[in-house]
């Protein structure tokens, strides 16, 4: 089975012509609805965040690029996959056992402070009085999870939280509410879940030849893991993220003067960051709007002269003006009617060297 046959199955009852497998799944789904409902009542704040999909061809070339969701039938897997990584965290610490845990440290207070802060002046109620508290983010995320702020107030929030890295020491996990925690599930693409299996089959199992030995060989050796491990993530987070951004450029970049729908995502002095319907981002510079406008923080408004505005979260249309595959990045202008002219560039904006 894949994802998209479970969820057509959970969600709109088509059948898989199986009955066996699918009175499995309506109880897998009810379980994991349980252990969804245990981890929100001790602290999970769930976050949305999007990631974008791509279709490509034989060659390589992206025919299409949607926004990936997540459903019932991926709930189903990850609750599972939690609950088996929280398994065998509270084993290894409880059997004082050399181990490899996965931390998420609570956010620093100014930075959740200054994100609230930000969150508020979208006109969402905030609480600034428990802060690092999960309760007052988990009524926030939920009040907005239906509007169409959700991915901006959940991206603040996030850039607020502590970076989840790789520990030696065991220690609580902020943003699922666990107080064990690892990354157990999948030895075959992480290289903690792999040494994890390791140190598993050598000393839980006893298939170790040696067990003084392997014990102090994984002691020694797992400080240094757990720091190479999160350095090798970030590092191939970013190479994701670059992928995406080149993968992106690359399907819109026959698609210049093209109009689409779009939400203001992020607000600089220098622009706006814009976020299309199918999940592609890209700038709008202020040099290209048709006036001069000034950014009144406050209110998280660009204001023009002639009284015209644009806020975070404003729902606009844009058109692209122009795709930089060197730099990975694109830049739009909004349009509020169609131009008459034939050329559809702005007349403000000079083209950047393409890659």
């Amino acid at each position: 089975m894949n994802y998209d046959e479970v969820n057509k199955f959970l969600i709109h009852n088509k059948s898989l012509h199986h009955h066996d497998i699918e009175k499995m799944l309506v109880t897998m789904n009810e379980l994991s609805m349980i252990l969804k409902k245990i981890r929100r009542e001790r602290g999970e704040i769930e976050f949305t965040s999007s990631e974008l999909g791509f279709i490509v061809d034989d060659k390589g070339r992206v025919l299409d690029v949607y926004e990936r969701k997540t459903d019932e039938a991926e709930e189903l897997i990850e609750s599972f996959m939690l609950i088996a990584n929280e398994t065998i965290a509270f084993h290894m610490f409880h059997a004082e056992l050399p181990s490899i845990y996965r931390i998420h440290e609570t956010p620093d207070p100014i930075k959740l402070k200054t994100a609230l802060q930000t969150v508020a002046k979208l006109g969402f109620p905030v609480n600034l009085k428990q802060l690092g508290n999960p309760k007052p983010l988990q009524i926030l995320t939920k009040n907005t999870a239906d509007t169409p702020y959700t991915t901006i107030v959940h991206m603040i929030l996030l850039r607020a939280m502590q970076k989840a890295k790789y520990s030696e020491q065991c220690s609580i996990h902020y943003g699922l509410g666990a107080r064990f925690y690892t990354h157990f599930t999948s030895p075959i693409r992480r290289y903690p879940d792999f040494i994890l299996h390791r140190i598993i089959h050598r000393l839980v199992l006893a298939e170790s030849n040696n067990l003084k030995k392997d014990m102090y060989h994984f002691e020694s050796i797992m400080a240094e893991v757990a720091q190479h491990t999160s350095d090798q993530e970030r590092k191939a987070v970013q190479m994701e993220r670059d992928v995406a951004k080149l993968k992106s450029c690359e399907f819109m970049s026959d698609k210049i003067g093209s109009q689409f729908k779009a939400i203001i995502s992020q607000m600089m002095p220098s622009g706006m960051f814009v976020k299309l319907s199918n999940g592609i981002e890209g700038f709008v510079p202020l040099r290209v709007l048709d006036d001069y406008y000034m950014y009144d923080e406050a209110h998280l408004t660009f204001i023009g002269r002639k009284g015209k505005t644009y806020k975070l979260g404003d729902a606009i249309k844009v058109e692209l003006l122009d795709v930089d595959l060197a730099a990975k990045k694109m830049d739009f202008s909004i349009i509020d009617k169609k131009p008459n002219k034939k050329d559809k560039r702005h007349e403000n904006y000079r083209s950047k060297q393409k890659g």
